[in-house]
């Protein structure tokens, strides 16, 4: 299995190209999804391989509350991306499970979801103002439970106007809010919010829609073969189609295992944009690392995966 380390030669960000798919920024925003699971010094190193030398994470833990929050803010002289942790334990677990809508400037919200974004905002805004110079774009970007926290940090900035966002990419991300929130995001930033998809992932059918939830955004759907569809008139909701007995009870177990909707994996969205990412003539070779951090990565650069010359 490819390691975080790894994907960094295929970090190739174009914060030029907003309003528009682009499948650079789709595999890069996944790659820093996949930091957003490590260790706060492996990140730095991470995001400075990929030409971000400024880093800010933070986090806040308060399982008593059902609160668990990872994010990282990267910035280089053209972008700042936010990236925020998806589920890893089961204080995010119990958070996904509160899903009753609550109300909301921007309409009805998930309870756990806002609970949680709500508790690391004021953190977030201070990270990004460490970062900024004033000339870069802001991107924001999450995995599973943290692209329903992405994308709600995304409706924040819409509605209190205090920060651009030119674009928003979620990778495996449930639904975060009802008709009303659809219908305050949508005109304002659908166009360039891209909701990626692989195959048969059950928790992008989640919250499911009877209880009012509707995603936002444009739908990218990649089939098992690597071919794309923008926004399917009729997604299929396999885990709700199947009736849970033995005869299914594979096909079930497929839907739900982490190698289809987690990151990594021989079915993981990382493999799928890679995939699709070298059928075109992109240049992959590794980045090249400033020289003030050279000496630091020297006595370690193979397991780091970068190149010391």
């Amino acid at each position: 299995m490819i390691q975080s380390h790894e994907y960094c030669r295929y970090f190739n960000f174009q914060p030029h190209i907003r309003g528009e798919y682009d499948i650079r920024n789709s595999l890069s925003l996944a790659i820093a999804c996949l930091f957003a699971y490590e260790p706060r010094e492996k990140i730095k190193t991470l995001a400075l391989a990929c030409g971000f030398p400024h880093v800010k994470v933070v986090q806040k833990y308060q399982p008593e509350e059902n609160i668990d929050v990872k994010v990282f803010v990267m910035a280089n002289d053209d972008a700042i991306i936010i990236a925020f942790r998806g589920m890893e334990n089961s204080t995010n677990l119990r958070a996904t499970l509160k899903s009753r809508p609550v109300k909301s400037p921007c309409g009805g919200i998930h309870q756990g979801f806002r609970t949680n974004l709500e508790s690391i905002t004021k953190d977030i805004q201070e990270a990004i103002d460490q970062v900024r110079n004033g000339n870069q774009s802001l991107w924001i970007t999450g995995h599973h439970y943290g692209g329903a926290l992405a994308t709600l940090m995304t409706a924040h900035y819409l509605y209190e106007n205090t920060e651009k966002v030119s674009g928003l990419y979620t990778f495996s991300s449930p639904r975060v809010g009802d008709d009303q929130f659809y219908d305050f995001f949508e005109p304002r930033f659908g166009s360039y919010s891209f909701r990626v998809v692989n195959g048969d992932d059950a928790f992008t059918q989640s919250p499911p829609q009877k209880l009012g939830f509707k995603h936002v955004g444009t739908c990218i759907l990649y089939d098992e073969d690597g071919a794309i569809k923008f926004n399917p008139t009729s997604q299929q909701n396999v885990f709700e189609q199947l009736s849970p007995n033995m005869a299914n009870f594979a096909k079930i177990s497929n839907i739900l295992s982490p190698e289809t909707w987690g990151l990594l994996g021989e079915q993981g969205y990382l493999r799928t944009l890679l995939k699709v990412y070298q059928k075109q003539s992109f240049d992959t070779k590794l980045l090249s690392v400033p020289q003030s951090f050279r000496n630091d990565l020297a006595n370690g650069s193979d397991q780091l995966g970068i190149e010391v010359d």
